[in-house]
């Protein structure tokens, strides 16, 4: 009833990007992380265990050098010069076990076979 008020000061903003979704495989000393590369992104920031290890521009890693039988905790979140995704939720991942070496056959029965390594 007492008219319009004045205009608030504009002001802008940006949306984040979309977050990533992280995939996992294993082998005995290495983890590979893949995810679908981010409309926008220019690279993407790796968490392993913690602490951020590599910034790549692919949408893979390549975690090495690692223990057999190992687990390891990981998240990535897209980058670009002015803006961020969120961090992927942990994805938990262990190494395989160790190979087994020296596999022979110990002792044969009619009803088994013992094996040694």
């Amino acid at each position: 009833a007492a008219g319009v008020g004045a205009w608030s000061e504009l002001i802008s903003a940006t949306t984040l990007l979309n977050t990533p979704v992280l995939k996992a495989t294993s082998e005995e000393t290495a983890i590979n992380l893949t995810w679908v590369a981010i409309a926008n992104a220019t690279k993407y920031e790796i968490e392993a265990d913690g602490a951020v290890v590599a910034t790549v521009e692919e949408p893979s890693y390549s975690h090495t050098s690692l223990l057999p039988g190992t687990a390891h905790k990981y998240r990535v979140r897209a980058l670009t010069e002015t803006n961020t995704s969120a961090w992927t939720a942990v994805l938990t991942q262990s190494t395989i076990p160790a190979s087994v070496s020296g596999l022979a056959i110990n002792t044969v029965t009619n009803a088994a076979i013992a094996l040694k390594w």
